[in-house]
């Protein structure tokens, strides 16, 4: 985590970061205390009654002309050695882990 972030950001990224699914869904009541969300009312936002700052026109259900070409140009071919760097995500992984994995 960037050490130039806030203490408030480290934090709350440090919970929705948590792996293990379970673990990270026990930290619900504590996130919505976090003071990242003073002021957001959870049931208007449940209840879709929050209106949103901004809502991008698009052109279609496949339009993608909000995002940059540097992604939209990209070759949608992988290889093993473009997860070189991975490692910098200690504990993360690319595969879907049993309900049994630690």
């Amino acid at each position: 985590m960037n050490k130039n972030w806030s203490k408030s950001i480290r934090d709350i990224f440090s919970k929705l970061f948590i792996k293990n699914s379970e673990e990270r869904m026990k930290n619900i009541p504590t996130l919505k205390q976090h003071p990242w969300f003073d002021g957001l009312n959870w049931n208007d936002l449940i209840e879709k009654r929050i209106k949103p700052p901004f809502i991008p026109y698009l052109h279609g259900e496949n339009d993608v002309s909000h995002f940059d070409k540097e992604f939209t140009t990209c070759s949608i071919e992988s290889h093993a050695s473009s997860y070189a760097d991975t490692n910098k995500f200690t504990g993360f992984s690319f595969e879907k882990q049993s309900p049994n994995s630690p």
